[in-house]
């Protein structure tokens, strides 16, 4: 990201939010839309991101699933849920300027997130459709991903703000205890699996619990 360090922690606490609500993880160019994001959460949760660049680095694609157990909120919408999936599916060609940038979400059924005992791993499966938000075209997006904690977790409490390249805006705040845990698996379009490639450097890939957390985004 342009302009912005992160320390070790401040990546902890921004994957910690992602495990939630999904922050939504873009490169240079992501498609522009005008909009207001403003989510609350607590709970169990788990988040990772999945890098790509081709060879000749004209092809870079980034795909964040994450999952949340206990409670969340869209405070633009009023919408609750319990339990919620998210996918953000983003694409980006730097020799020819093209780019797109995909995200869904669904509620999920009791046994479509699980975690081990003391967040010791955690479980996705279940399939939602994701939107274009350049054409609003839908594809359905299979999910099953595994993460293992490696460490016995640290408590994080911390605010970052940050601007993305493509000018996206981002406020997220988080009291809670964060495990770093590698995530493997599959993440479905019907063309090809989105977790080809490496996890994303450490601290975006984790279980999370989470007393507070808050994700403001302006695109």
């Amino acid at each position: 990201m342009r302009n912005t360090t992160f320390s070790r922690a401040a990546a902890r606490c921004a994957a910690a939010l992602a495990a939630a609500i999904g922050v939504l993880v873009l490169l240079p160019g992501a498609a522009a839309a005008a909009s207001v994001v403003k989510l609350s959460f607590s709970g169990q949760s788990a988040s990772a991101t999945f890098l790509f660049i081709d060879a000749d680095g004209c092809l870079r694609q980034a795909a964040t699933v994450s999952a949340v157990d206990g409670q969340s909120k869209d405070e633009l919408t009023g919408h609750t849920s319990s339990s919620r999936g998210q996918v953000v599916l983003s694409a980006f060609n730097p020799c020819d300027g093209t780019s797109s940038f995909s995200f869904g979400a669904t509620d999920l059924a009791p046994d479509d997130f699980t975690l081990g005992p003391n967040n010791s791993s955690a479980s996705l499966k279940v399939t939602m459709q994701v939107t274009d938000l350049a054409t609003g075209q839908t594809r359905p997006i299979q999910v099953d991903v595994t993460w293992i904690a490696t460490d016995k977790g640290s408590t994080t409490k911390s605010t970052q703000r940050y601007t993305y390249p493509d000018g996206t805006k981002a406020v997220q705040r988080l009291d809670g205890v964060l495990r770093q845990a590698p995530a493997t698996g599959t993440i479905l379009d019907g063309t090809f699996d989105w977790t080809r490639g490496t996890t994303s450097q450490a601290g975006q890939t984790n279980i999370s619990s989470t007393k507070t957390g808050y994700l403001t985004i302006t695109r």
